[in-house]
C-alpha cells in the first residue's frame, strides 16, 4: 500500500508539472508567434546595418544586462521565497520580496546611469567597431542605441523577478505571457514608425526601436503586476541587509551570480567581440536571427517544462523525496530527448527553406538566409543537450547546488571560447565559416557540458542508470539521423523537381518555402516516427500511455 500511494503521488506531480508546463507552452507560442512577426516587420523595413544595430543594442546591450539578473536571481530566489512563505507565512516572504527588489533597484538605476553616462565605452568593450575599420555609421548610431536601449532595463529586470514569483504561487500563463508583451511593445512601435515614417533607416529607426523595447519592457512588467495583484498589499520596499532570507538568498546567488557573468562574457566574446572582428556587415544580425530559430524550438516545449518543474522539484527537497525527484528527472528526460533530437535533425535538414520562410522579405535577401540557415543548423545540432541542461539545471537549483552549475559552466564556457578564437582569430575564418564556428562551438560544449552535469548529479541523486542511458543515447541518435537524412532527400527531390518555380518565386516564396518544408518534414517525420517506435519502444509506449490517462481522466470528468 505505501508503495501504491508512491507511485499515486509521483503520477500526480507529474501531471500537475504537465498542466503547469501546457499553460507555459501557450504563452510561450504567442511570445514566439509575436517575436516572428517582429523579425519580418524588422527585415522587410530596415537595412543590413540597422539589424546589426538593434541585435547590438537591444540582443546584446539590453540582453546582457537583464539575462545577468533573470538567470542568477531567478534560481536563487524562488527556493527562498516558497521555504519563507511555507515556514514563515506569506508577509515574511514578501518582505524578503520587498528587501531583494529595493537591492535589485539600485543595481539597476547604477548599470542604466553607466551605460548612459559612457555608451562609447560600451560599444568599444562589447565589438570591435572602431572609427578606422567600422562603417561610420556603426560608429555614430551603435553609442545611441546602448543609452537608449538600456532604459528597458527597468521593467525587464523587476519583470524577471515578478516573473518567479508569479511561479512561486503557480500562476504560470500570466508569468510567460509578459515575456510576449515585449515583443507587443516592439511590434506597435514598428507599426507606428512605418506609418508615420514610411521606411526606417538610420535616426528613425533608432527612435522606434528604442521606444519600442522600453514600451514593452513595462509592458511586461504590468502584465505580472496584474497576476500579483492580490500580494501587492504585502509588498514593503526597504534595504533590509540584515533579512535572514536575504541572506540566504546572498548565499545562493552568489556563486551562481559569479558562473552567469562569466557565461555572458563567453557570450559577448563569441557572439559581439568575434563577429565584429570579422568586420562584414549583416553577419552580427545573422547569427543572433539564426539562433532565434532553436531558440524558438527550446523554448516551446523544454524551457516551458522546465520553468514548470522548479516549484515542484523544490517541494520533493524539502520533503526528502530524493528517490522520486530521481526518477522524475530521469524519466522527463528521457522522453524530452526522445521529442526533441529528432526534430533537431530535420531543422538542421531544412534550415535553408526554414528561413526562407521566415526572413527572406523586404531588405533580407536570398544571400541573408544562407548565412541565418548555417547559423541555426549548427546551434540546432545543441538543441537535444539544450533540452536536457533545463531539466538538470532544475535539479541541481532545487538542491541548491549552485556552487557545482558554476564550476563546470566555467569550464565549458572557457572551450567555446577557446574554439571561436582559434576558428576566427588565429585561422582567419570569414562569413558562413566564422559563423558556423561560433554557433559548433556553442554545440560542443553544451553537449560536454551536459555530459558532466549528469555524471555530477548521479553522485547525489539516483538518476541516469549507466548502461540503460547509454543504449538510449545509441538508439535516439540512430532515429534522429535517419529522419534527417530522409528530410534532407526530400528536400532535394522537391528543389529538383520545383527549381523553377522557387526561381521565379517573389510574392509566393513563403508558399514554396511553406511547402517544400512540408514535404520533406513528412517524409523525415514518418522515417522519425517508425524508427522510434521500434528503437525506443519503451519510451514511446510510456508516453501514449500518459496521453491515453490524460483523455481518459478529461472523458471522466466530463460525463
Amino acid at each position: 500500500m505505501p508503495e501504491l500511494a508512491e507511485d499515486r503521488n509521483e503520477s500526480n506531480t507529474g501531471a500537475r508539472i504537465l498542466r503547469a508546463s501546457a499553460v507555459i507552452l501557450l504563452a510561450h507560442l504567442i511570445f514566439k508567434l509575436l517575436g516572428l512577426v517582429q523579425t519580418r516587420l524588422i527585415g522587410q523595413f530596415c537595412d543590413e546595418i540597422t539589424r546589426d544595430l538593434f541585435s547590438f543594442g537591444f540582443d546584446i546591450v539590453l540582453g546582457t544586462f537583464f539575462f545577468i539578473g533573470e538567470e542568477s536571481l531567478g534560481p536563487a530566489l524562488l527556493p527562498v521565497f516558497m521555504r519563507e512563505k511555507a515556514e514563515h507565512g506569506e508577509e515574511s516572504a514578501w518582505r524578503f520580496a520587498g528587501t531583494l527588489m529595493s537591492f535589485q533597484s539600485v543595481i539597476i538605476l547604477l548599470a542604466v546611469a553607466a551605460v548612459g553616462f559612457f555608451p562609447e565605452h560600451i560599444v568599444g568593450l562589447l565589438t570591435y567597431w572602431d572609427a578606422k575599420t567600422a562603417n561610420p555609421v556603426y560608429m555614430q548610431l551603435a553609442p545611441l542605441y546602448a543609452r537608449y536601449m538600456i532604459l528597458g532595463l527597468f521593467g525587464l529586470s523587476l519583470g524577471s523577478t515578478t516573473y518567479m514569483l508569479l511561479n512561486g504561487y503557480k500562476r504560470f500563463f500570466l508569468a510567460a505571457l509578459g515575456d510576449a508583451a515585449v515583443k507587443a511593445g516592439i511590434i506597435a512601435a514598428l507599426a507606428a514608425g512605418v506609418i508615420f515614417y514610411g521606411d526606417l533607416s538610420g535616426g528613425k529607426a533608432l527612435h522606434v526601436l528604442a521606444a519600442g523595447a522600453v514600451l514593452g519592457s513595462i509592458l511586461k512588467l504590468l502584465t505580472h503586476m496584474v497576476g500579483l495583484r492580490k500580494e501587492a498589499r504585502l509588498f514593503r520596499p526597504g534595504l533590509d541587509w540584515r533579512n535572514p532570507a536575504f541572506r540566504r538568498f546572498l548565499l545562493l546567488v552568489t556563486p551562481l551570480l559569479a558562473g552567469i557573468l562569466f557565461a555572458k562574457f563567453r557570450d559577448i566574446f563569441n557572439q559581439a567581440k568575434i563577429l565584429t572582428y570579422v568586420q562584414e556587415e549583416g553577419l552580427l544580425a545573422a547569427n543572433i536571427w539564426g539562433r532565434k530559430i532553436y531558440q524558438a524550438i527550446a523554448s516551446i516545449i523544454p524551457y516551458a517544462v522546465s520553468l514548470a518543474m522548479l516549484p515542484f522539484f523544490c517541494e520533493m527537497v524539502d520533503r526528502g523525496k530524493k528517490d522520486e525527484l530521481g526518477s522524475m528527472v530521469t524519466v522527463s528526460s528521457r522522453l524530452i530527448v526522445l521529442l526533441c533530437a529528432p526534430v533537431a535533425a530535420l531543422v538542421v535538414a531544412l534550415s535553408m527553406p526554414l528561413a526562407q520562410l521566415f526572413y527572406q522579405i523586404g531588405k533580407c535577401s536570398y544571400l541573408h538566409c544562407e548565412l541565418i540557415a548555417t547559423a541555426n543548423a549548427c546551434y540546432t545540432l545543441a538543441l537535444p543537450f539544450c533540452a536536457l541542461e533545463c531539466i538538470l539545471m532544475q535539479a541541481f537549483f532545487s538542491n541548491r547546488k549552485m556552487l557545482s552549475v558554476t564550476v563546470i559552466g566555467v569550464v565549458f564556457s572557457t572551450l567555446s571560447m577557446a574554439i571561436c578564437y582559434v576558428g576566427v582569430v588565429a585561422l582567419g575564418w570569414r562569413g558562413a565559416d566564422a559563423l558556423a564556428t561560433v554557433a559548433l562551438a556553442f554545440t560542443v560544449s553544451r553537449a560536454l557540458k551536459v555530459a558532466t552535469l549528469i555524471g555530477v548529479m548521479r553522485r547525489f541523486l539516483p538518476c541516469f542508470p549507466l548502461r540503460e542511458t547509454i543504449l538510449f543515447g545509441f538508439r535516439i541518435t540512430l532515429v534522429s539521423a535517419c529522419g534527417g537524412t530522409a528530410a534532407y532527400i526530400a528536400r532535394a527531390f522537391f528543389e529538383s523537381e520545383f527549381r523553377e518555380h522557387v526561381a521565379q518565386a517573389t510574392r509566393t516564396l513563403a508558399f514554396w518555402a511553406g511547402l517544400e518544408l512540408l514535404v520533406a518534414g513528412l517524409a523525415g517525420g514518418l522515417v522519425c516516427c517508425v524508427l522510434a517506435y521500434i528503437c525506443c519502444r519503451e519510451d514511446v509506449t510510456l508516453a501514449g500511455k500518459w496521453l491515453r490517462e490524460k483523455l481518459r481522466r478529461r472523458r471522466t470528468a466530463t460525463v
